[in-house]
Formats: C-alpha cells, structure tokens, sequence
C-alpha cells in the first residue's frame, strides 16, 4: 500500500512549557488520503516491493501534498495514536515530504461464490481487517482494478490406485485441523523448557490445499535433514528472496543435497534473471551438494524431500509472482514414506538428467 513520508512542523501547546514549534515525522496514506500512524519499522522502500512482485494498490491521490491537506486536529490524533497525550497541535505551518518513498506490506484476502462470478477483497493491516482500505479499494475497481481473477482449479494429479484408496480427502483433513486447533487454544499453555528432539513422523497419505503448499515448501528449506529436490516451471524473485536463500543455505551448510530444476520449453518470460542467477551463485559456491540446472521442458512440480514427496499443480518457485493474477483451488497430496519417498526421488533424478538442456 502506497504511502508518503512527511515532515509536519507544527506549533504544540504542552502544560509544561507552553508554545514550542517541533517538527515530526509521519506517514501520509495515500490509499486513503489522510495521515497514518504506522510504525516505521513495518514499512519498506518502494523499490523493495516491486522487486519483489507485490500488488501496488491504487491511490486516492498522488503527486506533492499541500499544506493544508494534514490538519492539527489530524497530527494530534497521530501523536495519540503513538501514545503523546500530554501535547496538542495548534496550527501546522508547513509540510515537507522525504525524498524516499515507502509502501505498507499488506495482506489481501480474495473472497469468492462457488459459480466465481462475485470477487471480494479484504485489506489485513497488522492482523486485523481494515473496512477503511477495504471501500476505498471497492471505489477503485476492486478485484477488477488489481486484475484479479479466479479460476477453476486444474486437475489434481492422481496417485497410483493403492496410494489414492488410502489417501485422506481435503475435507478430512481441514476438520481435523480445525478441531486441533480448537484443542490447542482451549489447553493451558505448555510448560517452558528445554526443546524437544524433533520425532520422524508416521507414515502418511493425505491431500494438501493450496495455502499449505508454501508451508510444505518452508518445511523443507527449514528441516530437511538429507535431501531436498525442487522441480518448477518458472522461477521468481517473489520467492527467492533472502530469507529463501538463508534458509537453502543453511541446509547445505549442514550436508543435505539439494537438487533444483526449471524450465518450460524455451520459454522464459515468467522467469526472473535475477533469481536464477542468485540460484547459479549459491550453487557454484556448493559444488559438491548443490546441483541447479535448466531443462528443456517439464511439467513437473514436485518437492521431495527427506521421506516426504508432494504431487500437485502448484509452481513451487513462482507462486507469488505470477502476473495475471489467476487464483486457483490446486490441490495436491503428500506421501510420507521412505520406500516411497526414494522411489520418487530417483525417478525425478532420472528426469533432470534426460532434460537437462
């Protein structure tokens, strides 16, 4: 969300020292026209976010602010909104906008009829929805001003027939974890100590929706403990960010083989230069355990890793930045099983070396 940083210089009045002028940094909303109080530390340059492929929404106004479009009465309900009670401004004399322009990273939430024809979009800021934001983007356009669409989710790729009779279905599996939940936050907060070994999970057969694949996706970068293999279409730099790249080589630093491929065809518009050439960088530093290599073409998109393996739809390296904005149900299924897990494991080696381009 767009803002601008300024400078109020304002005439206060305090019980303590009577009239003083100060000048004091605030933020300008641009989405809704008016003063914000968001702390500094939540915003981000706006070079950063269109780096990384986030949504700009549209602004009420933009260009130089006047003098009169922050009042006092606006500045202080700002300096109450950061906890000043004991000030009070008069009279702002001037305004002075910083050179350097922020955005507030925000999260949108896309709401639609099971037909998918009616779209709606809830603005999250700092956990709670923001009704203010949430109109004035519906006076824009809403979902159609973003170009914001939904899809039907493509077909989910199917297991062999054992595996798929003992698969658990989406729907199980979301009423389970909604009653865990349930557990968890009427349970008495656990006892604080040591952390415990992390135990191998029990074997498993189960569907995965589509907002659990970035988690799967963390998991892996985060505790595979042998091996890691990611095969994806496109690459973006929505998700090679830092923090990606921190997590990689952290399991490289501590001796897990890492395999990753792309490539569609000979088509990469969707793929980011930059982001291949930070996954080039890393694997040259990594010779010996980290393989990144560019196919000829592949439709695969899967994950395996450690004992687990995830069949699905879902673009692993590209799923946020993709610029048409297509929302679609994918659903996938996880496979926790060693026998399994290397079966898949080979296969995919197999694939990357026969298309290896």
């Amino acid at each position: 969300m767009p803002l601008d940083p300024l400078c109020a210089r304002k005439t206060d009045s305090s019980a303590a020292t009577g009239l003083l002028t100060v000048a004091q940094r605030h933020f300008f909303d641009q989405m809704l026209g008016k003063g914000a109080p968001y702390d500094r530390r939540t915003t981000i340059p706006r070079g950063q976010a269109e780096e990384s492929d986030m949504i700009m929404l549209p602004v009420t106004r933009s260009g130089p602010l006047d003098d009169g479009d922050v009042t006092a009465t606006e500045l202080t309900a700002l300096l109450r909104e950061h906890g000043t009670t004991d000030r009070e401004v008069l009279q702002v004399k001037s305004i002075t906008q910083a050179k350097a322009r922020h955005v507030l990273p925000v999260k949108l939430l896309v709401y639609t009829d099971s037909d998918r024809n009616d779209i709606e979009i809830g603005v999250v800021i700092d956990g709670e929805l923001s009704k203010a934001h949430e109109l004035a983007l519906i006076g824009h356009g809403g979902a159609k001003a973003l170009n914001i669409t939904i899809a039907p989710p493509p077909e989910r790729p199917l297991l062999d027939p054992d595996l798929e009779k003992a698969r658990i279905p989406l729907e199980e599996v979301t009423q389970h974890r909604a009653e865990q939940a349930a557990l968890q936050l009427g349970s008495q907060p656990p006892t604080p100590g040591p952390p415990a070994a992390q135990e191998p999970q029990a074997d498993e057969i189960r569907a995965i929706g589509v907002f659990e694949h970035p988690d799967i996706l963390d998991e892996a970068l985060s505790h595979a403990r042998r091996r890691l293999l990611i095969i994806s279409p496109w690459i973006k730099n929505a998700i090679i960010t830092t923090t990606f790249l921190s997590k990689l080589e952290g399991r490289l630093t501590r001796g897990v083989k890492v395999d990753i491929a792309y490539g569609y065809e000979g088509n990469d518009t969707k793929t980011d230069a930059a982001a291949v050439r930070k996954l080039t960088n890393l694997a040259k530093r990594y010779p010996d355990k980290f393989t990144f290599t560019r196919l000829k073409a592949t439709h695969a998109k899967v994950p395996p890793y450690d004992d687990v393996w995830v069949t699905t739809s879902f673009n692993w390296l590209s799923f946020k930045g993709d610029p048409d904005r297509t929302y679609r149900m994918e659903e996938g299924s996880l496979v926790r099983n060693r026998q399994n897990a290397d079966t898949q494991y080979d296969r995919y080696l197999a694939l990357i070396d026969d298309q290896r381009r």
